[in-house]
């Protein structure tokens, strides 16, 4: 599957399997959106971190909305 280009919304991106998640798909020349509770240092061309509560809808809609226009 070719990734290069695409984006992917990864959450939990601050630690474990979420960060290692944003880690491969950067590798693979995708751009990432990294949501996330904590915030996130990571600095990459094709990273940009998003501090949003999954479990709060508002929060989550804002996320999204903000990761489609960046």
């Amino acid at each position: 599957m070719e990734l290069k280009g695409q984006l992917a919304i990864v959450t939990g991106a601050s630690k474990g399997i979420g960060w290692a998640t944003v880690n491969a798909l950067l590798a693979a020349g995708c751009r990432v959106a990294g949501w996330s509770r904590s915030t996130l240092t990571l600095k990459h061309d094709l990273f940009k971190h998003y501090q949003v509560d999954v479990k709060d809808n508002a929060s989550v809609e804002k996320a999204f909305s903000n990761t489609c226009n960046d």
